[in-house]
């Protein structure tokens, strides 16, 4: 179950945390690094960014944002890697075959 926020605090487990020290964190090390205009919304959408290049399912991505319908969750579409090769590619390392090489279709005559 993914990271949800309540109330003013942060759900990590056993381990609340305040919002607000959440945010003046990320207020502080932005500052050390030199960062402006960082808003710590930005981080759920790396997070989701990196989820879709990894290949998580759009239904489960959907899930762990916490997002009513998947059309918003249809944005992060375009990360994710295409699937007939991600499925291909898998399959042929199942078979053993992870170095083949795609067969090549010949064009219609």
């Amino acid at each position: 179950m993914p990271n949800r926020i309540y109330s003013g605090y942060s759900d990590l487990g056993d381990m609340q945390v305040a919002i607000q020290t959440i945010y003046h964190d990320q207020e502080h090390a932005c500052r050390l690094a030199g960062i402006h205009d960082y808003p710590i919304h930005d981080h759920r959408h790396t997070y989701a960014v990196h989820c879709a290049k990894a290949g998580m399912p759009l239904g489960e991505l959907q899930q762990r944002l916490g997002h009513a319908s998947i059309q918003m969750t249809m944005r992060y579409a375009v990360y994710q890697p295409p699937m007939a090769s991600t499925h291909y590619d898998r399959a042929l390392s199942d078979m053993g075959l992870a170095n083949a090489s795609a067969p090549t279709v010949a064009p219609p005559t």
